[in-house]
C-alpha cells in the first residue's frame, strides 16, 4: 500500500481495532467515553495520515504492537479531514495489546517513544484502560445514531481488560460521529471475519490472552 499524503496539514487520523468478533477501544483518563485510537497530526508525521495513526496508537498504548504487514490489513473509513482506518489485529498483536499493564505507567510519568514515532517530545499517559466491545453492540449503536441522529442513548455494555468484568460505558460522541456513516462497511467486514455473538458471551474466548 502506498503512503498517502494530504495537502492540508490540519487533520486527524487513527485506528478502529478489531480482533475476531470484538473491538478494542480506549477509555481515556478523562473518562469521556470509549474512543478509537486516534488523534491530531504532529509535524514529525510529515503530513502522512498513516504515520499519524501508527504514532497515535503507539502513544496511547505506550509501546509499539503492530507487525510489519499491518498496512495490508487496513480499510480506509475517511470523513473530511479525519483519516480513520479499520484495522484487523493478528493474534500476536491482540495479545500484546491486552497484555499491556496499564498500572505500570503512572499518570505522573512520561515516556520517550521517539524511537518508535519519530516525535521529539515525551508522552504522558492518556488512556486509563482498554475495553473489549462486542461488534454487534457497536454496530447497532452506530446504526441507531445514524438513523435517529440521537446521542442521548449512548450507553454500551463492554468488558474491562484484563479482568473481563462487564460494565456499562458511554461511547465518545466524536468517535460515534466518525464511524456512524460507515456502519454498513464495518458490519460487512466483521461478518467476513466469522462474526459470532456467542463468542463474545464466552469469557474464555474473549480473554483468550489468559488461556492460550
Amino acid at each position: 500500500m502506498t503512503t498517502m499524503n494530504v495537502l492540508d496539514s490540519s487533520y486527524e487520523a487513527g485506528f478502529l481495532l478489531f480482533y475476531n468478533e470484538h473491538f478494542i477501544m480506549s477509555l481515556p483518563e478523562s473518562d469521556s467515553g470509549l474512543q478509537y485510537f486516534g488523534g491530531k497530526e504532529k509535524p514529525e508525521d510529515n503530513n502522512d495520515p498513516l504515520k499519524t495513526a501508527y504514532n497515535e496508537l503507539a502513544e496511547k498504548v505506550g509501546q509499539q504492537i503492530l507487525e510489519d504487514d499491518w498496512k495490508t490489513r487496513i480499510i480506509p473509513l475517511h470523513k473530511n479531514k479525519i483519516y480513520s482506518y479499520l484495522l484487523k489485529l493478528t493474534k500476536t498483536e491482540y495479545h500484546k495489546l491486552v497484555s499491556v499493564d496499564q498500572n505500570a505507567w503512572l499518570i505522573t510519568d512520561s515516556k520517550d517513544l521517539s524511537h518508535i514515532t519519530g516525535r521529539n517530545y515525551p508522552v504522558n499517559k492518556t488512556v486509563s484502560a482498554f475495553i473489549i466491545l462486542c461488534t454487534y453492540h457497536f454496530v447497532n449503536h452506530l446504526e441507531d445514531c445514524s438513523k435517529n441522529n440521537n446521542y442521548n442513548n449512548n450507553k454500551v455494555r463492554a468488558r474491562l481488560v484484563p479482568t473481563g468484568e462487564m460494565y456499562e460505558y458511554n461511547m465518545d460522541k466524536h468517535t460515534t460521529e466518525i464511524f456512524k456513516e460507515h456502519a454498513k462497511i464495518i458490519s460487512q467486514e466483521i461478518n467476513s471475519n466469522r462474526f459470532n455473538l456467542a463468542n463474545f458471551l464466552n469469557i474464555k474466548e474473549i480473554m483468550c490472552f489468559t488461556t492460550q
